[in-house]
């Protein structure tokens, strides 16, 4: 009858060193992935900070360029606007030219 707390206590101690051994190596493991993730997010930050340095310095040498843009684009606009309000558009009327704007100001006759 001793055998069976013997046989007993054997398996318990296995089991323990069992339970050690996966402890150990899930502690490994976490330690290990923690490295790595440490490392990968301390490279990301800094290419985030040269890729900002970087852009501070891309946009103010971009900065004349973008108001060149800006102002190109204005200067189209006010051609534009200019173009329309000299040449207003024409409408023969009665074998006239007459501008779109008086002919719209015109009383006109209602069809039903």
């Amino acid at each position: 009858m001793q055998d069976a707390p013997t046989k007993h206590s054997g398996q318990l101690s296995s089991l323990a060193e069992n339970l050690n051994a996966i402890h150990e190596f899930v502690k490994t493991s976490v330690n290990e992935k923690t490295l790595i993730i440490s490392k990968g997010l301390s490279g990301m930050r800094e290419d985030i900070t040269e890729a900002f340095n970087e852009k501070s310095s891309y946009r103010n040498l971009l900065t004349p360029v973008n108001n060149f843009l800006k102002d190109l684009t204005q200067i189209n606009r006010d051609f534009e606007e200019e173009q329309n309000r000299e040449n207003e558009y024409y409408i023969c009327l009665n074998g006239k030219m007459v501008p779109a704007s008086k002919v719209l100001s015109m009383p006109m006759e209602e069809n039903y």
